[in-house]
């Protein structure tokens, strides 16, 4: 059978499934940062005490703004 060196190579390192994993990861560490975010929010801040200025209208957008610029 031919194959395209590509194609073995695709076969011997199983990419498909290095892929996926660093997709998994990203995920993970995506979770852990938005935890981070709500955690030191809890810890640091009280959202409703007037005069509290925030760059940040919550998890979802703490993300977009400092991880996908």
């Amino acid at each position: 059978m031919k194959q395209t060196a590509v194609d073995w190579l695709i076969k011997e390192f199983n990419l498909e499934q290095f892929e996926a994993s660093i997709r998994f990861a990203k995920s993970m560490e995506q979770s852990n940062i938005k935890r981070a975010f709500i955690d030191g929010e809890q810890n640091a801040w009280d959202r409703s005490k007037k005069g509290h200025k925030f760059e940040f209208d919550n998890t979802e957008d703490y993300y977009e703004k400092k991880f996908n610029k």
